[in-house]
């Protein structure tokens, strides 16, 4: 009888035991379903054509963000003030420069977020700047500023010692961006017999004109024509490798070409449009009924706004859906697989060494800098 017993316990036991392994198998296999990529590779003409379904890769967090810095405060020491931020650099030892466009200067805190030291003063001296839109820090280690009141670009070296200027006056590069070779790409708009044009150029370290890299006509071609708010524009970014990213966001498209201009890569992604409230289109109304032209309000918003590349060639696309009154950025990896989605605030800045730049703004309105230490849940 005990024996008896004894066999059926253990034929219970053996059942449990291909019944967890089976279960284990089984979570195993669906997130490795899960994880699996449901978009396609293709080449055409010598393009690599990349088409990212809705969903992506992974459906969990795989990206975590955990504040470490916070440079900004709206009283006491005047070095952590700031009046109106344009832009954010970061050099490769960590250190952090910043552009306030209604201080006229630069400044510059260590990895720390301890102040080092302030660039620049209002002027139209050397060294100087009246308004200003952009900053980077140049593949030479050069602190680059685009003053657009002065039409000029004034250069520093990491320590803040003026070195020269470049003038703006034919091709006015409010944002640009630079490649290993010190050229300059910027958006122009230009125009023709067709109308409104907008232009994706390319300039010598010199700023001479060399080529136009994208041109898209703009549907609204004058002033007495209808204005949409939320019409498309060009967005860019330039790779650690001298890819340019450009995209026209009419569709949730974004194109790579190589420093000669030549297509080498198209993303694609399915989305569902993002409805404009009510209210917003209500408030934009109020605003324009003084204008000589008349509206032209879609239902809906552009695919995506903005994108950013990160040093390993992660492209962050900004898009209009929201959480948590953050947008939702979509995350394609080196390949420009769909990965994942995050929350951010409206100005990420840089994704660098796994930290994250942020421009942010407290309950009170006050500018502040942030950073994020990042970390990835999977191999990259």
């Amino acid at each position: 009888m005990k024996e008896g017993k004894s066999q059926e316990g253990f034929v219970k036991k053996h059942n449990y035991f291909i019944i967890l392994i089976s279960s284990l198998f089984l979570i195993i296999s669906c997130n490795q379903q899960n994880t699996k990529w449901q978009g396609t590779i293709e080449e055409t003409d010598g393009v690599t054509v990349v088409k990212n379904p809705k969903e992506p890769m992974y459906e969990e967090d795989i990206l975590q963000l955990e504040e470490d810095l916070s440079i900004g405060t709206k009283e006491g020491n005047e070095d952590y003030m700031f009046s109106q931020i344009r832009g954010v650099a970061v050099d490769n030892n960590e250190n952090i420069y910043v552009l306030d466009n209604r201080e006229a200067n630069i400044k510059k805190y260590d990895k720390h977020g301890l102040h080092v030291k302030t660039i620049g003063r209002r002027g139209q001296g050397p060294g100087e700047m009246v308004s200003c839109y952009s900053i980077l820090i140049s593949p030479q280690d050069e602190i680059v500023v685009s003053d657009a009141a002065s039409r000029r670009l004034t250069f520093f070296n990491l320590e803040g010692e003026y070195l020269r200027m470049l003038s703006m006056a034919q091709n006015l590069l409010i944002f640009p961006k630079m490649d290993n070779q010190g050229h300059f790409y910027s958006i122009i708009p230009t125009s023709d017999e067709k109308g409104l044009k907008i232009e994706y150029q390319k300039f010598s370290p010199e700023l001479e004109y060399l080529m136009s890299v994208v041109s898209v006509h703009s549907r609204r071609h004058s002033q007495t024509e209808k204005y949409h708010p939320f019409r498309p524009s060009l967005v860019d970014a330039v790779t650690r490798n001298d890819l340019i990213v450009c995209g026209y966001p009419d569709l949730y498209e974004v194109g790579f070409y190589d420093t000669q201009g030549i297509l080498t890569k198209k993303i694609f992604k399915e989305y569902d449009p993002v409805n404009i409230s009510e209210k917003v289109l209500t408030e934009i109304q109020q605003q324009r009924t003084s204008l000589e032209y008349s509206l032209e309000l879609s239902r809906h918003y552009p695919p995506y706004f903005t994108f950013f590349v990160d040093d390993k060639n992660k492209i962050f696309v900004g898009t209009y859906e929201k959480f948590d009154n953050k947008n939702i950025y979509d995350v394609f990896d080196e390949e420009s697989r769909f990965i994942t989605r995050i929350p951010l605030n409206p100005f990420p800045l840089i994704m660098k060494k796994d930290q994250l730049y942020s421009l942010e703004e407290d309950e009170e309105g006050y500018q502040l800098v942030k950073r994020y230490k990042v970390t990835w849940k999977i191999e990259e």
